[in-house]
């Protein structure tokens, strides 16, 4: 089972305790891959197992010499 299933599984027992960041209606899970609320609201589930319901980016003060990409 991939943790992209096993996130999902365990989110699907707590769903109704999440509401969609856009509209705040309730949650389903759709075929254990994304989330969807009453209005179409869909988030997909990442391959490592978290879902993001940010509704925009941040700034950070992470950038891409943190990670070594540039010297």
């Amino acid at each position: 089972m991939t943790n992209k299933t096993k996130s999902a599984t365990v989110f699907s027992k707590f769903a109704n305790a999440f509401r969609c960041p856009h509209c705040k209606c309730s949650f389903k899970d759709v075929d254990l891959k994304s989330l969807k609320c009453s209005n179409n609201h869909t988030f997909d589930f990442a391959k490592q197992g978290y879902i993001n319901l940010m509704t925009h980016s941040t700034k950070s003060h992470y950038d891409k010499r943190l990670y070594g990409v540039i010297p």
